[in-house]
């Protein structure tokens, strides 16, 4: 960015912030307001409702009237807040990709400058939309929930007259109909709050996938939102390099999920036949989907053990399944899966095995690859080689000049050290003496 369109920018952002923070600062004492007003019609409805019997309105009407339209401002008054803190939010984020842009970074200096603060942020998702329901921030929501829930209570039991019969009998005591109705007061308005300062990729799934990740007590990232964004800057790496995605898509679909484009992250069959291989001490292939693999690698920070990480694991990847395209997981589970030690990417790992750029890969490179996705110690296995050279084979995937020039890849990767032959299993000449070609 050239530096005076850069600074221009950014005084605009900077300009927009200070008019979104007098905004919310207006909004937090009209906040205020309304739960006095709300407040305050609660306790003077009912002496008012013998002036207006002479238009032919009873007292619970009076009521009924009164806490709609009390509960309707405050729900309003709630989500005009969540709005506004949204905007601030996204003005600070502007901010910090303008700095960033023009060159400007904090460094290390995070004793002095915190990390989570605008002025000594470097990502901008370290500014988080939602800052939690017992921030500070969210004292303006606490106090109109507290003001409705009071309205409720004085201005409830107007609503005895609309309830159906049958329920009549458990609503009639006690206060019941004013706590059940300001329980659903109080949740639908954090709800609606929690909603409107939502992230692009927040959604019911991820919000279960992170209960049930607390549940089995198994570390995931803290911020999704930052972790997706270093993943699309990892595709667009890829994308800017021009490297070859074509063939490496083909090969990891036919290789490690054959049905991708036909389940919505979880394959059920794949799993069963998983489990029956672990029964019977034959490896009968991964159950795993492309998706899961992906939501592992990326947002599970605890691997083992896997038997309270997989639940983890199929959460989010139907989290996955409904936030991004089949394309656009294809594309990032390249980009990002390990394929060496601390080798991520296709993209990079078609340098460190063949030194040369992904824009070059064909399908025997490929194949060399996605088999090494499975193979995180770098071993040479034979059996599993063997076996896949011959089921594409005989789909038509693999020709024969193909299958010579994946053996030849193998041959000058042992030969390098990059990778080795397994004891107690096929070596290269024995799974080129069984390959016939």
């Amino acid at each position: 960015m050239e530096r005076d369109i850069g600074l221009a920018e950014y005084s605009l952002a900077a300009s927009r912030l200070s008019a979104e923070e007098s905004a919310l600062n207006w909004a937090k004492t009209a906040s205020l307001a309304i739960s006095t007003i709300i407040v305050f019609i609660s306790f003077k409805a009912a002496d008012y409702s013998d002036g207006i019997k002479a238009i032919g309105l009873s007292e619970s009407q009076v009521k009924l009237g009164a806490l709609i339209f009390l509960l309707t401002i405050g729900f309003m008054a709630a989500i005009h807040v969540s709005n506004l803190m949204k905007s601030k939010h996204l003005a600070e984020r502007k901010i910090i990709v303008l700095r960033r842009m023009l060159g400007v970074s904090y460094g290390e200096n995070t004793l002095v400058l915190p990390n989570w603060r605008l002025e000594g942020a470097d990502s901008p998702f370290s500014i988080h939309l939602f800052p939690g329901y017992l921030s500070p921030k969210s004292f303006p929501i606490h106090l109109i929930i507290m003001s409705m829930t009071l309205g409720v209570f004085l201005l409830g039991d107007s609503v005895q007259h609309y309830i159906p019969s049958p329920l009549k009998v458990y609503f009639s005591k006690d206060f019941r109909l004013q706590k059940t109705f300001a329980f659903l007061v109080c949740f639908g308005t954090l709800l609606a709050y929690r909603y409107h300062l939502r992230e692009m990729h927040d959604n019911i799934f991820l919000s279960i996938s992170k209960l049930i990740a607390k549940m089995f007590r198994i570390r995931i990232v803290p911020n999704f939102e930052s972790a997706i964004y270093f993943i699309k800057l990892d595709v667009e790496e890829a994308k800017r390099i021009q490297s070859h995605f074509e063939c490496v898509e083909r090969m990891a679909i036919l290789i490690e999920d054959t049905v991708f484009f036909h389940h919505r992250g979880i394959s059920w069959r794949g799993m069963a036949r998983a489990i029956k291989g672990k029964f019977i001490g034959r490896n009968l292939g991964g159950g795993s989907t492309i998706s899961q693999q992906f939501a592992r690698g990326n947002f599970i920070k605890d691997l083992t053990p896997a038997c309270r990480r997989k639940p983890v694991e199929i959460a989010l990847a139907v989290w996955v399944e409904s936030t991004f395209s089949k394309k656009e997981i294809l594309l990032a589970y390249l980009t990002t899966a390990r394929f060496d030690f601390e080798v991520y990417g296709f993209h990079r790992a078609s340098k460190h095995f063949f030194e040369k750029e992904a824009a070059h890969i064909g399908s025997a490179e490929a194949f060399f690859l996605i088999e090494r996705l499975g193979n995180i110690h770098g071993h040479f296995l034979g059996r599993r080689i063997l076996q896949l050279l011959r089921r594409l084979r005989e789909a038509g995937e693999l020709n024969n000049d193909e299958i010579s020039d994946i053996l030849d890849i193998y041959r000058k990767a042992i030969s390098k050290g990059l990778i080795k032959e397994k004891q107690r299993d096929l070596t290269l000449k024995e799974v080129e003496a069984q390959i016939t070609l």
